[in-house]
């Protein structure tokens, strides 16, 4: 799930809208098939028309060849002077037939509706050589005509008598140009019918398009071409060679001379209706879509917002504010959680306010009667070293006084740390030169010797530091402390500062025994003292608690450094004020 109710309504909105986009997407994608599949039928039928027609037309020139051929061979004949004439007569009769002509057994024209062809031999003919070798009729494939140089093919049937011997030969001889008028199919925009022979070389196409010989052979390369002309029917797309473009294509096979029909269409022209539909249907998909997530977007902001506002809220009580109160107009349930989040805030400030007052009265109290204990320690003290009172009072006064002592720092610990959790601790900042604070901080440590120890190394340049001083103290004083307490009698305690970017690091490196890797994320903590200390059993493992929470009152944080055997540093950051140096 989201981490953000901004994100679970987007979340929801896609749960909504993506099913609707895939089933709308489904939709599309089905009609623009459907599309597909009607045009590639529609072309299949088409070429099957057109197969159909061209298969009718080549019956009808192959049964009028034998009328012909009868009429040559019959008892009556035609005499030589009227063959002509006859041949003539029928190749009027037919719009698709240049000429009709008359061929010996030996393959040579010897009459001919067109004069230019008798007298030329056509023995090296394929489809002459198919009838001379028994086949009833034949059909070429486009070929390049003797007489005029142009693309014709030619359907050529056999008169035998009957003892079946060959006779001779009629041929029709067909005008690849002039198959339009066989089939006078008038298709829309781009799209196209063609018939292609055996080889697959193109024979006619409609809308006529000028192709050179070779070009006729580019056809052949179509992949749709082969199996039609295996006998299949045949869809699919290909690149025709003369304008680069995708067409959608049917093949079916023209049995009776083994020639294969094809009608096509412009892919990009057919599916372009489908396409801009879908286009515009999907674009107002993506303009509901876009539309519902920016509602979803602003409903978010509009139920985060108070939210937001109740998040600050409570970082502010958190840090101890109390005063605050967050208004949230609605919906009316964030408007009675705030109600009730500011019933609660009144509440615990009450609470804190009560808890402040009991530590108040609580360390006053105790620190009445060890004021008296200490005064009358010290008085006894001073009377025992003028030799007014035995030494065994010396020694006892000593160890009152400095029980007494230990007991108000633990008190005062206690208080700091209310203070902290609280949020109560007030800090009255000011820029603080750290040099002279610190000579000032140690030459206050208690036993002159112990100062002694301390050595400060501060870098050049040092700036300024925003600090309350007496909290500053407090941090020094109980890292020095510490650090004099858990190490070597002579051993020295370095207390450095560096400047690191808008910040000043202190650090206070000790020569102890240092602190176990496991112990070392725990020393902050209330009551935690690590192992190696717990021979000294003063206090309330409060100080580096309290050192902790006033260098992050302060905007800084705090960690610390350790090797077993070699010594703690601990570090700890001040804003600097940038611009002057201490």
């Amino acid at each position: 799930m989201p981490g953000s109710i901004a994100g679970t309504l987007n979340l929801l909105l896609l749960i909504m809208i993506v099913p609707i986009v895939l089933i709308l997407a489904a939709f599309f994608y089905g009609g623009y098939n459907d599309r597909r599949a009607a045009e590639f039928k529609a072309n299949l039928e088409l070429a099957r028309a057109v197969a159909a027609a061209f298969d009718a037309h080549i019956d009808d020139i192959v049964r009028q060849e034998l009328a012909i051929g009868l009429a040559m061979t019959g008892s009556l004949g035609q005499p030589a002077s009227e063959a002509g004439v006859y041949l003539v007569a029928n190749a009027g009769a037919y719009a698709t037939v240049r000429d009709f002509s008359w061929l010996t057994a030996q393959g040579t024209a010897v009459f001919s509706s067109d004069p230019r062809s008798v007298g030329l031999n056509f023995a090296d003919r394929r489809y002459f050589q198919a009838v001379a070798a028994g086949k009833e009729w034949a059909a070429s494939d486009l070929l390049m005509d003797k007489a005029k140089g142009q693309p014709v093919f030619v359907v050529a049937r056999g008169i035998r008598d009957s003892q079946g011997r060959l006779q001779g030969v009629v041929t029709a001889v067909i005008d690849s140009n002039r198959l339009g008028d066989l089939l006078p199919v008038a298709r829309a925009e781009q799209a196209s019918v063609g018939v292609s022979d055996g080889r697959g070389w193109g024979v006619y196409r409609y809308p006529e398009v000028p192709m050179t010989w070779e070009q006729r052979n580019w056809i052949a390369q179509d992949p749709t071409v082969a199996p039609a002309l295996a006998g299949k029917e045949v869809t699919g797309t290909f690149v025709w060679f003369y304008d680069g473009q995708t067409r959608m294509v049917a093949r079916v096979p023209i049995r009776s001379i083994g020639w294969v029909a094809g009608a096509a269409s412009l892919e990009a022209e057919t599916m372009a209706p489908v396409i801009r539909d879908t286009a515009t249907e999907f674009g107002l998909v993506l303009f509901v879509v876009l539309g519902a997530f920016l509602l979803s977007l602003t409903i978010g902001r509009h139920l985060t917002a108070p939210l937001q506002r109740l998040r600050e809220h409570a970082v502010a009580v958190g840090q101890g504010d109390f005063e605050q109160h967050v208004a949230v107009a609605k919906p009316a349930e964030l408007r009675d959680l705030a109600n009730a989040f500011n019933i609660m805030a009144g509440e615990i400030g009450l609470r804190e306010e009560e808890r402040e007052g009991y530590v108040h009265a609580i360390s006053h109290d105790l620190r009445n009667p060890l004021t008296a204990v200490q005064g009358q320690a010290q008085l006894l003290l001073h009377r025992a070293e003028k030799a007014e009172l035995p030494a065994y009072v010396q020694t006892g006064a000593e160890a009152v006084l400095v029980s007494a002592r230990r007991m108000n720092v633990m008190i005062q610990d206690l208080v700091d740390t209310a203070r902290l959790q609280s949020g109560q601790l007030r800090l009255n900042t000011r820029p603080l030169a750290l040099a002279p604070f610190l000579d000032e901080a140690i030459e206050r440590l208690s036993g002159s010797q112990e100062a002694e120890r301390v050595r400060i190394d501060l870098a050049p340049d040092l700036p300024l530091v925003l600090a309350d001083p007496d909290r500053l103290e407090r941090v020094v004083v109980n890292l020095l402390s510490n650090a004099l307490k858990y190490s070597a009698a002579d051993s020295a305690v370095t207390v450095a500062a560096r400047a690191d970017g808008d910040q000043v690091v202190v650090s206070v490196t000790d020569q102890g025994a240092g602190i176990p890797p496991e112990e070392v994320p725990l020393v902050f903590e209330r009551f935690y003292r690590a192992e190696g200390t717990r021979e000294h059993r003063e206090g309330l493992g409060l100080g580096l608690h309290i050192v902790r929470g006033l260098v992050e009152a302060h905007g800084g944080r705090t960690w610390v450094e350790s090797q077993l055997g070699r010594g703690s540093t601990f570090h700890f950051t001040l804003p600097a004020q940038r611009g002057e140096e201490g």
